[in-house]
């Protein structure tokens, strides 16, 4: 998950191509915007960068695509209105996915940007630069990526951190997911070699620091037996 300024939940954004039909970050979404009694908005961009001498087949084309989109993303209404969830369903044009995506997850202020991504494939398109990595690099908010077949449960949530300011706001992004969920954090720093183990036990300290003042501050503002948070 990347991470940038803490926001709310109140609005997550599912991008999708309208093929994620019982597939994980369909699911995943849907459980998470139930969780935290979030809107969600399903975003699918199409592709304008088709070349066409005439400009009314390529009017024609993007008409079709789009009447194609529609029909695959209306069974997220009736799922939707299965689990309880309020969702939007958004179809927008453009030769830059990732920036529609960007734009939306903006103009929407959601909190969390969720996307799926294909097993390994998927991961080394990712890293090799896709449209999930734009939105990551991008997006005024929290990216969840959900690869394949995965099925979130929230019970453990794992922070690596490096003492950064970064880590930081990892660390406070997990407290607030990990109070929602009732998740048991794990802190951890890696230490390349034995001289410097020293600094990973550090960086776990201001972290486990960090996490419990975020804690505090949220039971005062929670209702007795609400936080049953555990940091390990």
């Amino acid at each position: 998950m990347a991470n940038h300024a803490q926001k709310g939940l109140d609005a997550l954004l599912l991008a999708t191509d309208g093929t994620d039909l019982g597939k994980s970050s369909l699911r995943e979404a849907l459980n998470l915007a139930k969780l935290c009694s979030s809107k969600l908005i399903a975003v699918a961009v199409i592709g304008t960068d088709r070349h066409y001498e005439d400009a009314l087949a390529w009017q024609r084309e993007m008409e079709q695509l789009e009447e194609e989109v529609r029909d695959r993303l209306e069974p997220f209404r009736h799922l939707a209105s299965e689990e309880g969830v309020d969702i939007e369903i958004l179809i927008r044009w453009g030769e830059e996915p990732y920036l529609e995506i960007v734009e939306e997850a903006t103009k929407n202020r959601a909190g969390m940007v969720i996307m799926g991504t294909h097993g390994r494939t998927g991961i080394k398109r990712l890293i090799k630069g896709s449209v999930t990595a734009n939105v990551i690099g991008y997006a005024p908010c929290n990216v969840l990526v959900v690869p394949s077949e995965v099925k979130l449960k929230y019970r453990n949530i794992l922070v690596s951190t490096d003492g950064s300011r970064h880590s930081a706001a990892a660390s406070s992004e997990a407290v607030a997911i990990a109070k929602r969920c009732a998740a048991t954090l794990v802190i951890v720093s890696v230490a390349p070699s034995d001289s410097e183990v020293s600094s990973a036990n550090d960086n776990v300290n201001q972290a486990v620091a960090l996490l419990q003042k975020e804690r505090t501050s949220r039971q005062k503002e929670s209702s007795p037996g609400e936080n049953r948070t555990r940091l390990l």
